[in-house]
């Protein structure tokens, strides 16, 4: 899998910060697959193929949110992970897209970094 990731910050207590991503999950049309502390995987679940006999595969787009508390508000990370397909990559960077656009009109938050696609 190739990933992309961004980085950003907010003055935001970190339950409030798990509250937001959960939102934009939803409208990103993310399905929450894990949930634990300060650690959020959600992803588009097209991983069993009614093609092959179904049996699991991969997801097509999984996305990784890492809370850390700061000393005022919070700094997360979300790496967006997809498979090797070019609508897999295409499906990633609208995502990554899709999630600057809502860092962008919530207004409470910084973006920090932005990386590009990784190998």
């Amino acid at each position: 899998m190739s990933d992309r990731a961004i980085t950003a910050h907010a003055l935001l207590p970190p339950a409030e910060a798990q509250a937001v991503l959960l939102t934009w999950f939803d409208a990103l049309g993310l399905e929450l697959a894990y949930a634990e502390g300060d650690l959020l995987i959600a992803w588009v679940d097209d991983s069993i193929d009614p093609e092959d006999e179904g049996f699991a595969g991969a997801p097509t787009l999984v996305v990784e949110t890492q809370i850390h508390p700061l000393l005022e508000g919070v700094q997360v990370r979300w790496r967006i992970r997809h498979g090797d397909g070019p609508d897999d990559a295409l499906l990633a960077a609208e995502t990554a897209r899709s999630l600057a656009l809502c860092l962008a009109q919530d207004g409470r938050w910084v973006v920090d970094g932005r990386d590009g696609p990784r190998p």
